[in-house]
């Protein structure tokens, strides 16, 4: 019995030992490949996303440094619109630290990677998770040249988890009304309905449209982005993940399989937590919104002919 148990043990030790040496290995090689940076707006299901490629071999994973909740200073950042061509040298500074893994803040390091936890300076690719830059991947694109994965959700869904935790639908409405730039760029057509928006539900539907909008406009120039729907990955989440990590060119783990396991059969209330039973989460927001509140946020939305989601 001590024998067996004995040479449990050292088996457990050898193939912990091994699983190590292979992601030292795979990130040396992965080192060579492009980092990966998934945005789209808060609660669109960006974090569920990243935390399972996170489990990929070799990951090393930032999780939002643009947010000044996890960096001081950040602040400066947020919903921030930045073309290819700018002058801010501070964002610029900021975005390749980022993507250099380069800024490890206490929250930071508490979602990377056990390994890279204990031993940031190990290699590895980086992915980034962010969302308080998703006004900015055009500009990020041109800095780090990373693999950009756009995350969207049913605007509904996003206006009802924004309800829920009180988010500041006016602050980040003023953000995008106040931008010269991104006005004339892109949003000067839809001037009156930003203007013209009134009561949180209206609100939130034109900053989803707005910046859905602008997303998508950009990523029409750049067939590399792709667009990932939140909906779609709940109602078939192994053979989506694995297609993306196809796409990524990750190496699928026992880790990821349990993960996405755990995140797609637990539903956990906590709303900031990733475990959910995934299939009820496409059309949940249709029982806590009532028929006034749908039409106030799809009205807004509607002029931005945004190509989801059109009902």
């Amino acid at each position: 019995m001590y024998i067996a148990l004995k040479h449990c043990s050292l088996y457990e030790f050898l193939k912990k030992r091994r699983n190590q040496f292979l992601n030292l290995l795979g990130g040396i090689e992965t080192m060579r490949q492009p980092p990966v940076f998934i945005v789209g707006l808060p609660r669109s299901g960006t974090t569920w996303i990243a935390s399972i490629i996170s489990t990929a071999r070799s990951v090393k994973y930032f999780h939002e440094p643009f947010n000044c909740s996890n960096v001081f200073g950040a602040s400066q950042f947020c919903m921030k619109y930045l073309a290819k061509v700018h002058d801010d040298l501070e964002f610029a500074r900021h975005c390749r630290a980022a993507f250099n893994g380069e800024i490890i803040t206490e929250p930071i390091r508490a979602m990377l990677p056990p390994m890279y936890r204990r031993h940031p300076q190990l290699p590895g690719r980086v992915v980034v998770k962010d969302v308080c830059s998703c006004l900015a991947v055009e500009c990020v694109e041109s800095l780090v040249d990373p693999m950009t994965i756009l995350v969207v959700r049913h605007p509904c869904a996003v206006a009802a988890s924004w309800h829920q935790l009180n988010y500041d639908v006016d602050r980040h409405l003023e953000a995008i009304r106040t931008q010269p730039q991104l006005n004339q760029n892109f949003l000067q057509a839809f001037e009156s309905v930003l203007k013209d928006a009134r009561g949180f539900w209206a609100k939130i539907g034109a900053v989803w449209g707005a910046v859905y909008y602008v997303l998508f406009q950009q990523q029409k120039l750049r067939p590399k982005w792709r667009i990932v729907e939140h909906e779609a990955f709940c109602r078939n989440p192994v053979a989506r993940f694995r297609d993306l990590f196809e796409v990524l060119d990750l190496t699928w783990t026992d880790t990821t399989e349990a993960l996405l396991c755990e995140s797609t059969k637990i539903d956990n209330r906590d709303p900031y937590k990733t475990q959910r039973i995934s299939g009820n989460e496409p059309d949940k927001w249709q029982k806590l919104l009532n028929k006034q509140q749908i039409n106030d946020v799809l009205k807004s939305v509607q002029p931005f002919g945004i190509p989801f989601y059109l009902s």
